[in-house]
Parts: C-alpha cells; structure tokens; sequence
C-alpha cells in the first residue's frame, strides 16, 4: 500500500512538470524537466552542480531520463523508479569531454570521464543523496589511454521542477 501511494505522489509531482503529456516515439509520454542540483557532502552549501533531465513515464511507476548539466557540457541518461520503502531511486550513466568535434582524435591534453551516478531521494522533501563513481582519461599520445583519475564522491542531492 506504502510503496503504491509512492508511486501515485511520485507520478503526480513528475505530472506537475508539465501542464501536458506530449507523447514520445515507443509508446511513452513526455512529462516535462526534472531539476537536480547537489551539494557535495554539505548541504547547507551552495549546490555545485545542475543538471536538467526530461522525464518520459512507460506507466507501471517506469520513468526514462535524459538531460544535460547546465552547462551542457556532460550528458545523463538513466532511470527513475519507487523502492519497496517508497522512495525515488534514479541511475545515472554520464560523460564528459573536452574533445572537439573538428579535432584530431584523440588531441593531447584532452580528457574524457564516465561517471555512474546512484540518487536515493525521499519523495516528501524531494531531498536525498548520492554517490558517483567514474573514470577519467587524459590524453598524452596516440597511445591508448589508461583511467588517471579514479571518482568515488557523494554528497546531498535535491529534485525540483525546473523554471
């Protein structure tokens, strides 16, 4: 009964981000921009991270993610879903780049991450946490590349309806 109340504020919160259902190729529906801003391991700090990620519902509580940070500068697609204890669970696969498209591949000095990102969030408050890990790659030759940078950081994450 908890975990279907869930899913029903769930649904109408991620509803209330659009005025209308614009329905999407595959069958699902569009529902509007989930805001996400975190604040790593603080969270009386200035969040030092946006992102905007579009919502689409393939019904049953199955929820599609796709966005971008506000800088467009990293890309996110992922899941959203309701836990057996009612809470917003959404995954995120990610990258970043500093490569070019009219660049030679790989350029020197570039960088490439991958970033997984695990979001736990209590629907009441809309506020919860995180935890990403990833890699980063930098380019020095032509050589293949090896991970120089290992991420495993979380922090205080919060949902809202974008402006």
């Amino acid at each position: 009964m908890l975990k279907k109340l869930c899913i029903i504020s769930v649904i109408l919160i991620i509803t209330a981000l659009s005025p209308f259902a614009v329905y999407a190729d595959g069958g699902g529906s569009y529902l509007g921009e989930l805001c996400v801003s975190i604040n790593e391991y603080n969270s009386f700090a200035p969040p030092s991270f946006y992102a905007q990620l579009g919502v689409i519902s393939y019904g049953n509580g199955h929820f599609a993610l796709n966005g971008r940070s506000y800088d467009g500068r990293v890309l996110f697609h992922g899941t959203l879903g309701i836990d057996d204890d009612g809470e917003i669970v959404i995954t995120l696969s990610s990258t970043d780049t500093t490569i070019k498209a009219t660049d030679d591949f790989p350029p020197y000095g570039s960088s490439t991450s991958s970033y997984s990102t695990h979001i736990v969030v209590n629907p009441s408050g809309m506020t919860g946490h995180y935890r990403i890990i990833g890699f980063s790659w930098e380019s020095q030759s032509r050589a293949p590349m090896e991970p120089t940078e290992y991420h495993n950081h979380g922090g205080v994450v919060h949902l809202y309806v974008c402006d």
